[in-house]
């Protein structure tokens, strides 16, 4: 019996919104772990299943997709400067694309939050950390960012006509 949370409608819908299928759905749980704003009982939970399942909190794979999100860009707009950069990968606008794909409706908050409480730093968050996961789940390198390229292209994440 897993002490983790059912992942199985999260996955499907994610994979599906993504256009990828994961090969370690593990991180999928991670990605979709609120890193941050645990507290009380919930803080209880989310350290039972880092310390008993080996299971982090989307921090690290938020970091992990901040960085691939601007080697991709980095690739798909060659001398790109410092203010579309940092437009094109800001909180806001991450919030947006994860919102308008509708993955704050898959996002593991904690005890104290309900769907509708879920800021926009946590949706962008959740975004990258997604990311991330899609590059760990391809062992990263050059592969991890050949296939989050393809998922960021498919999205439209850097498409000159988003807000």
């Amino acid at each position: 019996m897993s002490v983790l949370p059912s992942i199985g409608p999260h996955l499907t819908a994610v994979e599906n919104m993504l256009g990828y299928k994961f090969q370690r759905p593990q991180l999928v749980f991670e990605a979709l772990m609120m890193g941050y704003g645990w507290g009380g009982q919930g803080a209880v939970s989310v350290t039972y299943y880092v310390l008993m399942c080996g299971m982090e909190i989307n921090t690290r794979l938020a970091i992990i997709g901040a960085r691939a999100l601007e080697w991709c860009l980095a690739e798909v707009e060659k001398g790109i400067n410092d203010k579309r950069r940092d437009k094109l990968l800001s909180s806001w606008l991450l919030n947006h694309h994860a919102r308008a794909c509708g993955l704050d409706k898959y996002i593991f908050l904690n005890p104290g939050h309900s769907a509708g409480d879920t800021s926009d730093k946590i949706v962008a968050a959740t975004l990258e950390a997604l990311v991330g996961a899609i590059w760990r789940d391809r062992n990263g390198g050059e592969q991890g960012f050949f296939v989050v390229d393809r998922v960021i292209e498919q999205l439209k994440f850097f498409d000159h006509s988003s807000p």
